[in-house]
């Protein structure tokens, strides 16, 4: 693939900055299901009826993919689709999942509204140069070109550098604004979740409230959080709803807590999202909350290897106690003579120092929980 220039980069990373998906030479963009249905003008359920391909040597070329694809609109959750059939453009290409005859749910910004968004995005920072230098000596910008990473750092360049890459953006920003024009361009990131969430309504009727709430003004923080909460309960968007509370974790009400409390007992995810859970009740009281901590745990020490989430949702579940988990470290896990105790050989010591922690502090023995099987994120190209 041909690398892009360095405007190219940086005018990726000012789109990233609109919840568009990240391609192959921009850095990956973290957004959630809040901000896409705001973004989007369009959100829609679709079935793929054709990709359309150019010859690959123009497509390997061109990062404002001359692909497109053409989608049957089954059900319009925002905005009024303009045709039966809409034909949609991406940036970088679609994903590879796209597939002939899936039925995939769309987050669509018509190209000029794009455009305006980003500019005025762009238009604001400069308004505000103290906030966006923040920390500038940290800032890395990656590109890559197949499975080599080139990393631009903006601090390092010289002005003769800056000047030519201002002019760069410059005309890649007319060239954006050319592409995008009368284009639907998608910009979602939640687009296979439909093939395997277990609730399809609930997730149509989460966006649906979105956006009538988005479309009356502005949202106060109480009222999004609310509905952030009661967006934890849909399997196809836990994960990602979880994460975006943990922001606001001091504003949580006791009813808001009360209801992720009963998210937790009734569905824990047994993967790393619990640690988040944990977090955002750790201060909430409940047996039964202790008891879905270690019956996760239970699931964990027997999954092989041990995952990487394992240890940060014991110090959780200990904490719960008012136990220190640092304070087992060389202790719990040694035999007299100082010897490591792995009590289930090859899954190191955690499931030693949990056991020793599980005695000490009464926690109850208790049956591994299952995964419920949540979707995994969309791949990304």
């Amino acid at each position: 693939m041909k690398k892009p220039p360095v405007a190219v980069i940086l005018l990726a990373a000012s789109l990233s900055s609109l919840a568009v998906p990240s391609t192959s030479f921009a850095c990956v963009v973290t957004t959630t299901l809040w901000d896409q249905v705001h973004d989007a003008d369009l959100v829609v359920v679709a079935r793929i009826v054709r990709i359309e391909r150019p010859d690959a040597e123009v497509r390997d070329e061109d990062w404002m993919s001359r692909e497109s694809v053409l989608v049957q609109v089954i059900d319009s959750w925002k905005g009024e689709a303009p045709a039966s059939e809409v034909r949609i453009s991406f940036i970088g290409g679609p994903p590879r999942w796209y597939t002939e005859g899936r039925t995939v749910l769309l987050f669509l910004e018509r190209g000029d509204l794009m455009t305006a968004r980003w500019r005025a995005a762009e238009a604001q920072a400069e308004e505000t140069p103290a906030a966006a230098n923040s920390g500038a000596e940290n800032d890395v910008i990656e590109s890559g070109e197949t499975e080599d990473v080139v990393v631009e750092t903006t601090s390092s360049w010289t002005a003769e550098e800056r000047a030519r890459a201002a002019v760069e953006l410059e005309a890649e920003e007319r060239r954006f604004a050319d592409w995008a024009s009368g284009r639907w361009i998608d910009a979602g990131i939640y687009g296979d979740v439909l093939a395997r969430t277990q609730d399809f309504n609930g997730l149509g009727e989460l966006v649906r409230r979105a956006a009538d709430m988005q479309a009356n003004g502005r949202v106060s923080l109480a009222d999004q959080r609310s509905w952030m909460v009661a967006a934890a309960a849909n399997d196809a968007v836990h994960d990602d709803v979880v994460y975006g509370l943990l922001g606001m974790k001091d504003d949580l009400t006791n009813e808001e807590l009360a209801r992720l409390a009963d998210i937790f007992v009734r569905h824990p995810a047994v993967g790393p999202s619990d640690i988040a859970m944990l977090e955002l009740l750790r201060h909430y009281p409940g047996s039964e909350v202790d008891v879905t901590a270690a019956s996760v745990i239970e699931a964990a020490v027997r999954i092989r290897p041990i995952p990487d989430w394992t240890t940060p949702i014991v110090v959780e579940a200990l904490h719960r106690y008012g136990d220190d988990f640092s304070e087992r470290i060389g202790r719990d896990d040694r035999d007299p003579a100082g010897r490591l105790i792995e009590s289930q050989p090859g899954a190191g010591t955690i499931p030693t120092i949990w056991a020793v922690a599980r005695r000490d502090l009464g926690i109850p023995e208790v049956p591994p929980a299952s995964p419920p099987g949540r979707p995994a994120p969309p791949p990304t190209d």
